[in-house]
């Protein structure tokens, strides 16, 4: 008896230690966090997330002390708290959370807290601290950062702000300041874009003072060839010097600051919509996020920091009544558009990649030889000498389309020259972007993988040892930002592609990039020395871009481009399931892939693709046989007429139609799902609507 309650001593004591760390105690709970590589009392914080910066907390408050002088202590240690306690255990219920959802607590966090020290006059914040912040002032933290989709419009006021500097600081121009920039810049009233491009609020009388007062205080500097805009850090730096996270944040380019020509668009056309719904307000999560992130200073307040009162519910029901937007729904592409884009493709890479990789390698080990970058070879007579005569064949000549050479103004503005020059193949880089965007779309629709796991390919190491395999990071699953790595199906088609891209990595490079293993979809740069060493979401879809206008893809009734993404790669992925077994018996997908089931397919589809991007591709197949009278209008005639107050389906709204559709198929009524036939080798969709109140 004595040594069983010798043990359950013991064990209450070692399950005591481990809980200790998680224990209200009397000491400040919210000091320390994983990400935190720096003392909770020093003024400069080391982050180290999903990438890694540093945060001052040595900012001016209006009554001119810094945040971390003694008489600001309480209100610097509350701040300093209310970082951490977001990724703390308390907040996410016992869970650890993975490095990119960390960094989006953390910069949600920095972005509420400047919003304070922006208006830290208004809010009283030096006399009373957080404590004394209003359910109003909260209110209006969130109506302000839940006004409009950007950060830099809504919290940071960028435009607004932007607009009332410069015109401080034109004040300050003399006549003899104005003479020497105009002496020195003979374009300062040049290429004024129209109001409607325009960022700022400024006149073009404004415009013109704005750009002679940054000549003159040497605030340009040379971007593409003679074009020049404004140093980005140096504005950043006198607007949001008192903020922590404004001086790091990445605002829009302000077009009509910059010098030496207009900003050419990076595509031919403008871009399709890719969402159902898109405008300028915030979505509804978002919303929610922004809330969660003002309701943890009950915590802090807890914890018996001087933090305000929260009424949580109370604001939760005041930012769903705030004029936010739905989460809108994904619209499928065109299958034309998308069969198009994929043969398209593969021509290209099967006609030209060998000849394109073939030609890279010799340029780059040339360059690489000569001590040069492949742009400073490619201004010499020898360049052509080094390309394939089947890359000679297909048009390339040089390295790069250059505006002079395409009559245009020397800046790199994209006409529409560039875009013949562009589809004539005339430039090996330009040629290689397509490439890339090519092998993009190839492997993107036959994976049906997200875009983040493709952009971690590594050019090495993507297949498995059968090579029928594609090796990659699950994004969606793993223990505290650990993946589960996984291998699945890939068609031949898409590894030959894949090689293609393996091989243009082993040109030479530089040593520090060398070290690293490379990304498959990381792409040369544009001045010929090496790769880029990040493939954000950015850039990888840059090169889908050049495809897409290569390849002529076609215009929406809007006169818009399909310009392809990956998500609606995927949607279109399951789409293909639903018509392999319905309207005209499409078993594309099934060839594709290489399944020896249409279950396995099946199973396949619902492990890689989220249940509600399956439930909408669902309503958007079923809408469609509405629309064109088939067996499912019969079935669903007396349901929608009665919602809808019509049984002419074809005049329905598609959009509203299919909200519909899923609002059926979340309730339970309306069931989309296959049916296997003949040992699974054939399926059919069999669409089921239960009446009311059925179970």
């Amino acid at each position: 008896m004595a040594n069983r309650s010798h043990r359950s001593h013991d064990e209450r004591e070692e399950l005591t230690s481990l809980l200790a760390r998680h224990a209200w105690t009397g000491e400040p709970r919210y000091r320390s966090a994983r990400w935190l590589r720096s003392d909770f009392s020093a003024p400069l914080w080391l982050i180290e997330s999903d990438t890694r910066f540093e945060i001052n907390w040595d900012v001016q408050l209006p009554d001119g002390e810094s945040l971390c002088s003694s008489r600001h202590s309480a209100l610097a240690e509350t701040l300093k708290s209310w970082l951490i306690v977001g990724t703390h255990v308390d907040s996410t219920g016992g869970r650890l959370l993975s490095s990119p959802t960390e960094l989006t607590i953390l910069r949600r966090t920095l972005y509420c807290i400047d919003y304070l020290l922006l208006n830290a006059s208004a809010v009283e914040l030096v006399r009373n601290g957080l404590a004394g912040l209003s359910d109003n002032d909260l209110k209006t933290l969130i109506a302000t950062a839940t006004s409009t989709r950007s950060v830099a419009t809504s919290i940071y006021q960028w435009p607004e702000r932007l607009s009332a500097f410069l015109r401080r600081q034109i004040r300050s121009l003399t006549p003899e300041m104005l003479a020497d920039a105009y002496a020195k810049h003979d374009d300062l009233g040049c290429r004024i874009p129209p109001q409607a491009e325009r960022l700022t609020s400024l006149n073009s009388e404004e415009i013109t003072a704005a750009r002679a007062w940054l000549a003159v205080n040497r605030r340009y500097y040379c971007w593409r060839e003679n074009r020049r805009k404004p140093h980005a850090w140096f504005l950043r730096a006198s607007l949001y010097a008192d903020t922590l996270h404004g001086t790091n944040m990445r605002f829009p380019l302000v077009n009509e600051l910059c010098l030496g020509g207009t900003v050419g668009s990076s595509i031919e056309y403008p871009r399709a919509r890719v969402r159902s719904v898109s405008d300028e307000r915030s979505r509804e999560e978002r919303d929610r996020a922004i809330v969660a992130t003002v309701g943890r200073l009950c915590l802090l307040r807890e914890a018996g920091l001087p933090a305000p009162t929260v009424d949580l519910k109370a604001l939760e029901a005041f930012a769903a009544a705030l004029d936010s937007r739905p989460n809108g729904r994904f619209r499928t592409l065109p299958q034309s558009v998308v069969f198009a884009a994929l043969r398209g493709a593969v021509e290209f890479t099967i006609v030209h990649g060998a000849a394109l990789v073939d030609s890279y390698l010799a340029v780059a080990r040339a360059a690489a030889s000569a001590g040069l970058t492949i742009a400073d070879l490619s201004a010499t007579a020898c360049f052509e000498n080094h390309l394939t005569p089947e890359c000679r064949a297909m048009g390339v000549r040089r390295w790069t389309i250059e505006a002079d050479a395409i009559g245009g103004s020397g800046v790199g503005v994209r006409n529409a020259q560039w875009y013949a020059e562009l589809r004539k193949n005339v430039a090996l880089y330009e040629a290689l972007r397509v490439m890339f965007g090519a092998v993009q779309i190839v492997v993107g629709l036959l994976s049906a993988r997200r875009a983040s796991a493709l952009r971690k390919l590594k050019a090495n190491g993507c297949l498995d040892a059968s090579r029928t395999r594609l090796v990659v990071e699950n994004m969606k699953s793993g223990f505290d930002g650990m993946r589960d790595t996984i291998a699945r199906p890939i068609p031949p088609i898409a590894v030959r592609c894949i090689d293609l891209l393996a091989r243009i990595h082993s040109a030479p490079d530089d040593v520090s990039e060398a070290a690293m293993p490379a990304k498959l979809f990381a792409f040369p740069r544009k001045d010929g020395s090496g790769f880029v060493t990040t493939v954000a979401d950015t850039n990888y879809y840059e090169s889908t871009d050049y495809f897409c206008d290569w390849a002529e893809l076609p215009l929406d009734p809007e006169g818009h481009r399909y310009y392809i993404r990956q998500h609606q790669l995927r949607r279109f992925f399951v789409m293909l399931f639903f018509w392999g077994g319905g309207f005209g018996g499409l078993d594309t997908l099934r060839w594709f892939l290489g399944h020896s089931s249409a279950r396995h397919l099946w199973h396949y589809i619902t492990e890689v693709v989220p249940g509600t991007t399956i439930r909408s591709v669902a309503a958007e197949w079923v809408a469609y046989g509405l629309k064109h009278a088939t067996k499912e209008a019969e079935l669903l005639a007396q349901e929608l007429k009665l919602h809808f107050g019509t049984d002419d389906f074809s005049t329905l709204d598609e959009e509203a139609l299919c909200a519909h559709l899923e609002d059926l198929i979340d309730e339970g009524r309306l069931i989309i799902e296959p049916q296997f036939l003949d040992n699974e080798d054939r399926y059919r969709i069999a669409v089921v609507l239960r009446p009311k109140g059925a179970q």
